[in-house]
């Protein structure tokens, strides 16, 4: 009888816990009742290691390398969240698994997304609003969806803060008197255009029009141009 719970558990892709695997877990589409499948782009893809798929997939939507960066540490903080009875696996071992079994691991109903999401509860609710979107893209790409009882939780709308009078008169005189060739001319631009830190760095000679005193930022925030 064993070992025919063993041969059913292996023909239905989870590894056996018995026998010491990592990606055991006591949900699978017999129990639940409803079978699920790939989206017909990721067919071909199934047997593949998911992670180097996924990183072609977010390669392919040119996102900012902030938002890589929030997408990598939300997702691996996800998987690596164990079910009780679970043995904690390496994230070398989490990155190997093919995309059909990641999309059983990450399958909102077997409760590794609410123990992930209770866990950082703690947090700003902007922080664990932005975590829940690099989940939420990761879940649309196996075919999964966040469910409805995960709930984000609502921003406060504060005010801007904004240097006073005096405060941009004194950051003035230190930009105009430091020893740094540059800090005056930074600083201008900050006040002068509201450029952000990024955007600044990426400006080179020609970006800039010297003869209207004007600079076009390529892609900003949205991945937007705009003239200062």
């Amino acid at each position: 009888m064993q070992d025919e719970n063993q041969r059913k558990t292996t023909e239905n892709g989870w590894s056996n816990p018995a026998s010491g695997g990592h990606f055991g877990t006591p949900f699978s589409e017999e129990s639940l009742g409803v079978p699920f499948g790939l989206p017909g782009r990721l067919a071909r893809l199934a047997e593949m290691p998911w992670h180097g798929c996924y990183e072609m997939q977010l390669a392919s939507e040119k996102k900012s390398p902030h938002t890589l960066r929030s997408y990598r540490t939300a997702t691996k903080q996800f998987l690596l969240t164990v079910l009780p009875g679970e043995l904690p696996p390496s994230w070398d071992a989490l990155q190997s698994i093919s995309v059909k079994e990641l999309a059983r691991w990450v399958d909102p109903n077997n409760g590794r997304l609410d123990i992930w999401v209770q866990s950082i509860s703690h947090l700003a609710a902007s922080t664990i609003n932005a975590r829940l979107a690099s989940v939420s893209h990761l879940l649309n790409w196996v075919g999964h969806r966040v469910p409805e009882w995960i709930s984000r939780p609502q921003k406060g709308r504060s005010l801007p803060k904004t240097l006073t009078h005096r405060e941009i008169e004194r950051l003035k005189e230190a930009a105009s008197t430091s020893e740094n060739p540059f800090a005056n001319v930074v600083i201008t631009l900050f006040l002068d255009t509201g450029v952000r830190v990024s955007e600044l760095c990426a400006l080179d000679r020609s970006s800039v029009d010297f003869d209207d005193l004007s600079a076009t930022v390529r892609e900003g925030k949205g991945n937007k141009d705009r003239l200062v």
